[in-house]
């Protein structure tokens, strides 16, 4: 059954119908909220409250977007409602699962407990950024929306979007350089080559 068959049931009153959705989109907005909050119980609290939310206010989606679209708003405006009343309880140490993308005999202890090092570090230096910078990095680099997803979300035109990025990354990797992270900086993409690290911690209990 389409989303747009679903969706019409569950606001016709067949509440059962929601159930399908959340199979079909909670594993993407998990992913989404655990790369914006960077901690999971966080992430799995705050990913149910966006699917009760979008069950409240379902009758007044329209189309306009495809329903990820509009479940991805919900879930950007409640992270960011995370992170203020959080803020002050946050500290620089998060809980991203280092997974090397090719498990070989030659990952020792020490080599898969460097990587984990690696990607805080990398986080850490994100989570420095200002609100707007770190959504925009974090929305684009890890979360891999488009321009034009992003430009939705935030309710600005896609060149914003753009420039805000680029400043965003010469700003990220200021930071990096501050904190020692020079050799991460070496080579044609190696900026967004160290961001993609923090993908490996994108994955749900299931």
């Amino acid at each position: 059954m389409e989303d747009r068959d679903l969706i019409e049931r569950v606001k016709s009153g067949e509440s059962q119908f929601f159930a399908e959705l959340v199979l079909r989109y909670e594993r993407p907005v998990f992913q989404s909220v655990f790369v914006f909050l960077g901690n999971r119980q966080e992430a799995e609290d705050v990913t149910q409250d966006v699917f009760v939310t979008a069950f409240r206010k379902i009758a007044s989606f329209e189309y306009r977007a495809s329903f990820l679209t509009w479940l991805r708003r919900i879930a950007f405006n409640q992270c960011v409602d995370a992170r203020r009343k959080s803020k002050s309880q946050r500290t620089t140490s998060v809980d991203f699962e280092y997974e090397p993308q090719q498990v070989s005999e030659v990952n020792s202890p020490d080599s898969v407990a460097q990587g984990k090092e690696l990607v805080d570090r990398v986080r850490g230096a994100i989570d420095s950024l200002g609100e707007e910078q770190r959504s925009i990095i974090l929305l684009r680099d890890i979360d891999g929306l488009d321009y034009s997803e992003i430009a939705g979300l935030l309710g600005i035109p896609v060149g914003t979007v753009r420039s805000r990025l680029h400043r965003a990354r010469c700003e990220l990797r200021e930071v990096m350089e501050k904190r020692g992270l020079q050799n991460l900086l070496d080579g044609p993409g190696a900026l967004e080559s160290s961001v993609e690290k923090l993908k490996h911690g994108e994955k749900s209990n299931g």
